[in-house]
């Protein structure tokens, strides 16, 4: 993913993502953390698919 020229449809709005990084998560097993514009950062888990808008 490259940080500030993709899109992520969150709650209900297209966020430019900002920054990414992965860490180990006890419940998801490796997330993947995405800095957005605005809001708080979202962590998924690594093997989830998401929708992304360039």
């Amino acid at each position: 993913m490259e940080r500030g020229t993709q899109r992520l449809r969150v709650w209900g709005a297209w966020l430019t993502v900002r920054s990414t990084h992965t860490e180990p998560c006890a419940t998801l097993g490796t997330a993947v953390v995405l800095g957005l514009d605005d809001g708080p950062p979202l962590r998924v888990q690594a093997t989830d698919p998401l929708s992304v808008q360039r």
